[in-house]
C-alpha cells in the first residue's frame, strides 16, 4: 500500500512540474526544449518571411507536412519545416556555408548604350528595345 501511495505521489510530482513548465514557459526537460515544440502557422511565417495565409494554403495541400490541433489551429514540427526547406533548395543547405551570399542575377532586358557628353541619343536603339517588348 505504501508502495503505491509512494508511486501516486512521485507521479502527481512529474505532473504538477510539466503542467506548471508548459504554463510558464520555463523547464529543464528534454520535452522542453525548442526543437521538440511545434510552430504555429504564424511562427513559420515569420521564419519564412510570408503571409500566414500563405503558409495555411501550403498546410491544405500538402506541400508543407503539419498537423491540426483540436480540428483548427495548425502546427508545423521543426523537421518538418526543414525537410520543406531541403526540399526547396536541396544544394543550398548542404553546401553554401552560412553567411554566404549570391550575386544578383543579370538583367535579362537589353538597353542600348548611353550617349556621351555631347553627343545625340540614339533614339533608334531604343525603338527597337520597344518594339521587342510584348504588350
Amino acid at each position: 500500500m505504501n508502495e503505491a501511495r509512494d508511486r501516486l505521489r512521485q507521479a502527481a510530482a512529474a505532473f504538477a512540474d510539466a503542467l506548471l513548465d508548459a504554463l510558464t514557459g520555463e523547464g529543464t526537460g528534454a520535452a522542453n526544449a525548442p526543437a521538440d515544440v511545434p510552430l504555429t502557422v504564424k511562427e513559420v511565417a515569420t521564419l519564412l518571411h510570408r503571409s500566414p495565409s500563405t503558409i495555411r494554403g501550403w498546410l491544405v495541400a500538402g506541400v508543407l507536412a503539419g498537423f491540426k490541433l483540436r480540428g483548427r489551429d495548425w502546427r508545423v514540427r521543426r523537421a518538418d519545416l526543414q525537410a520543406f526547406l531541403d526540399g526547396l533548395w536541396p544544394a543550398a543547405s548542404s553546401h553554401v556555408p552560412p553567411g554566404a551570399t549570391t550575386p544578383p542575377a543579370p538583367d535579362p532586358r537589353s538597353r542600348p548604350p548611353r550617349a556621351q557628353a555631347g553627343e545625340q541619343p540614339d533614339l533608334s536603339a531604343w525603338r527597337k528595345v520597344r518594339e521587342s517588348r510584348p504588350g
